[in-house]
């Protein structure tokens, strides 16, 4: 009986913060259409992860450096906050971006050195391959398979 309970408002709560994610819209607090398609994409706790990261990025990070090596460029991005270097590797024909933090591979969540490429880039949304799902508003709509391979219903 206590299990059931327990479970109840488990549910009851995930309940209310899908109802959350879906039916407002956090603040913005940045001039960056990224940090928009982020609030649009990402649920409200992790949107205030990316958010502060969009913050830092403007008034942070310069660049100190820029190579190209083929269709990749690469920028030594400084981070006033941290005191340190780090290495943006850019893609401008697939968007693709990877920093020598390794906030993306760590969090999800792609760092404040990639947020001010891209930005300086004039990309507006984040790339696809940069979404983790689970991170997402809709990361509990995902359909169920039986053993088949059918669908047999939608998770939510």
């Amino acid at each position: 009986m206590r299990f059931d309970s327990a479970m109840d408002q488990q549910r009851h709560t995930q309940k209310q913060i899908d109802n959350c994610n879906r039916h407002s819209f956090p603040e913005i607090s940045t001039h960056l259409a990224i940090e928009v398609h982020g609030a649009q994409v990402y649920s409200h706790k992790v949107f205030e992860e990316f958010q502060e990261e969009a913050k830092c990025s403007i008034g942070t990070c310069k660049s100190r450096g820029f190579t190209e090596c083929g269709s990749l460029e690469v920028t030594t991005v400084r981070d006033a906050n941290r005191d340190r270097n780090y290495e943006v590797t850019y893609c401008p024909d697939t968007l693709k971006a990877t920093c020598s933090c390794r906030m993306l591979e760590r969090k999800g969540i792609i760092s404040r050195h990639v947020i001010w490429i891209y930005s300086s880039n004039g990309v507006k949304i984040i790339p696809e391959q940069c979404i983790v799902k689970r991170w997402c508003k809709d990361a509990r709509l995902s359909k169920m398979f039986d053993c088949n391979g059918e669908a047999t219903r939608t998770l939510i």
